[in-house]
């Protein structure tokens, strides 16, 4: 209630008719002196409708009927014995409720618009590193569930068990990386891929987390494929039914020459800081699309 248009009838009335009519409502005859229950009366009107044309015009009348609550009324030089309308007061009515603090004199609340409320939403769990966009998805997908977890940290484990800090995040990084590409959300999903034999340990545990958090940068700038030239044939040892479509190459401290998988020929080499060659390759597919 911040007031009333001037287009109401009864703001176009005398002041005194109106008033004497809200007088005769509560049981006041003639205008004489009301009793203790109609002054009851009265001054719960007056206190709801502080600004009203007849109630200033009662206040004139019976000056002990003040409001309940300080400071919820002070009627201004120009509306005392006055019939003005209310369209022009700058007063603004209380609350109705008498039991509440007094917001009088406060301005009216301003509308909250849609983007506001979403700012002020409550942030649901990891909802800002926890969830990350995967190709031909519309909205964010959550990562970080518990098969994911203990997914990856036992790919990490058993792949990287003997590696340091930077060659496990990166093996747990081609990982996400593929799932990207590949459009799952689920480390099962590309699992086949990769070693997974082994019981993710504690650490393993903690740096996939926050690999599907997001919390860590991408050492590997995408990459989807690596492999272990230690573990690779030599040259000159029997390749049997492995792929060495790659050719030989040297790799760190490796006292032979080991073969690439064919992929090695197509796909662009990633140098990782930190990650010793003898150790792991990784590369990355060319385009954006799924890889095998």
């Amino acid at each position: 209630m911040g007031g009333y248009p001037d287009s109401l009838p009864w703001a176009q009335e005398p002041l005194a008719p109106f008033s004497e009519g809200i007088q005769r409502f509560f049981g006041v005859n003639g205008g004489g002196p009301p009793t203790p229950v109609q002054k009851a009366g009265l001054r719960l009107f007056l206190d709801d409708f502080p600004g009203l044309a007849g109630a200033l015009h009662i206040r004139s009348v019976y000056p002990d009927l003040v409001a309940r609550s300080p400071g919820t009324f002070a009627a201004p030089p120009y509306a005392t014995g006055l019939g003005g309308n209310l369209g022009s007061s700058p007063l603004r009515p209380p609350s109705r409720s008498r039991s509440g603090p007094d917001y009088s004199d406060q301005p009216p609340s301003e509308p909250i618009s849609a983007a506001a409320r979403k700012r002020n939403a409550p942030e649901r769990r990891h909802a800002s590193k926890a969830q990350q966009s995967l190709p031909g998805r519309q909205t964010a997908t959550p990562l970080d569930t518990k098969d994911n977890v203990n997914d990856l940290a036992r790919i990490i484990t058993s792949e990287a068990s003997v590696g340091n800090d930077a060659e496990r995040s990166s093996v747990g990084f081609t990982v996400l990386n593929r799932m990207r590409r590949n459009g799952t959300a689920r480390v099962k999903g590309v699992s086949s891929g990769f070693s997974n034999n082994q019981t993710p340990t504690p650490d393993a545990v903690s740096l996939a987390t926050k690999i599907l958090r997001n919390q860590l940068a991408d050492p590997t700038s995408g990459a989807t494929h690596f492999y272990s030239p230690q573990f690779m044939p030599k040259e000159g040892e029997t390749t049997g039914r492995a792929d060495v479509g790659g050719g030989l190459e040297q790799s760190g401290k490796l006292p032979k020459k080991n073969y690439r998988f064919g992929y090695a020929k197509a796909f662009s080499p990633v140098a990782v800081p930190h990650v010793r060659e003898e150790h792991f390759r990784f590369y990355r597919a060319p385009g954006n699309g799924p890889v095998q």
